[in-house]
C-alpha cells in the first residue's frame, strides 16, 4: 500500500515538473487536494450521523405511540364495561376463524417437520408453581338423564351447543372396532410405532402400541379402558380416515378437518 502511495505521489510530482511547476507549487497542490478530501469526507461522516440520530429518534417516536396507544386501549377495556363488553363479543366471533387461519398458515412447517406435532398435547416439561389452570368444570355431565340424539337436527345451529353432551349419526361416519383398530395398525405399524407408541391401560403390560394390539382381542372385557396416545400428524391421518367425518360441523370445530 505504501509502496503504490509512493508511485503515485512520483507520478503527481513528474507531471507538476512537465508542467513547469516548482517543488512548492506541487506541494500545495498535494496538501490542498487531501484537505479538501478531509472536507468531504467530514461531511459524509456528519450527515450520516444526523441521519441515523433523526432514525434512532423516529423509532424511539413510533415506539412510544405505540405503547400509549396500547395502554390507553387497556385502560379503556378495563374501566368501561361496556367497551370490555364490546371488544369481547366482537373478537369472540374471530377466535375460530383466526386459529383456522392460522392453522392453515402453519401446515406447511408441520408437512415439513412432522415430528413437532408430537408436542401438541404434551404438559409442561417445568411446572410454574405461580400459575395455575383450574380443573375442567363437569356441570355439564353431572346431571345428565340421557344423551341427546341429533341426527335429525341441524347440529351447525348455535343453540345446540350449550355444553350438553350430544350424538349424530352421519353417513360420513364409520363403524370401528377393536378388529378394525388391529387392521389398520398391521397396515401402518412402522409408522405408528415411530410416531404413535405410547398406550395406557389398567392391565399390566399394556405400555406400547405393539402391546396393546398384539393382546386387545385377547384379554378384551367390558369394563377394559385403554388410552391410545396420538398426538403427531401423521399417526393421525389414516386413524381419522378409518373413522370419517360427518358432513356438518358447527363452526367451533370447523378447524378441526383432517388434512388430506
Amino acid at each position: 500500500m505504501l509502496r503504490k502511495y509512493f508511485q503515485e505521489v512520483t507520478k503527481l510530482r513528474n507531471l507538476g515538473k512537465d508542467w513547469n511547476l516548482s517543488d512548492e507549487e506541487i506541494d500545495q497542490i498535494i496538501d490542498d487536494s487531501f484537505r479538501f478530501l478531509e472536507t468531504e469526507f467530514g461531511l459524509e461522516d456528519n450527515i450520516a450521523s444526523h441521519s441515523g440520530k433523526l432514525n434512532g429518534r423516529k423509532i424511539w417516536t413510533v415506539s412510544l405511540t405505540v405503547c400509549a396507544v396500547a395502554i390507553l386501549c387497556c385502560g379503556l377495556v378495563t374501566y368501561r364495561r361496556p367497551a370490555a363488553s364490546y371488544l369481547e363479543r366482537n373478537v369472540h366471533q374471530l377466535v375460530y376463524p383466526g386459529m383456522k387461519l392460522l392453522r392453515k398458515i402453519m401446515l406447511p412447517v408441520v408437512k415439513t417437520f412432522p415430528s413437532l406435532t408430537e408436542w401438541y398435547d404434551e404438559a409442561c416439561l417445568i411446572s410454574n408453581p405461580y400459575f395455575q389452570v383450574p380443573d375442567l368444570d363437569c356441570w355439564p355431565c353431572e346431571n345428565v338423564r340421557s344423551v341427546l340424539n341429533l341426527t335429525t337436527s341441524d347440529v351447525t345451529n348455535e343453540k345446540y351447543h350449550s355444553g350438553i353432551p350430544f350424538i349424530v349419526k352421519d353417513p360420513g361416519l364409520n363403524k370401528v372396532g377393536p378388529k378394525e383398530l388391529r387392521r389398520l395398525y398391521r397396515d401402518n405399524k412402522e409408522m405408528f410405532d415411530c410416531d404413535a407408541p405410547r398406550a395406557e391401560s389398567h392391565l399390566h403390560g399394556m405400555v406400547t402400541s405393539e402391546q396393546l394390539f398384539s393382546q386387545l382381542l385377547s384379554t378384551m372385557k367390558k369394563d377394559m379402558h385403554v388410552t391410545w396416545k396420538l398426538n403427531g400428524l401423521e399417526p393421525t391421518r389414516p386413524v381419522r380416515t378409518a373413522f370419517g367425518m360427518p358432513h356438518k360441523l358447527p363452526s367451533y370445530i370447523a378447524s378441526a378437518t383432517p388434512e388430506k
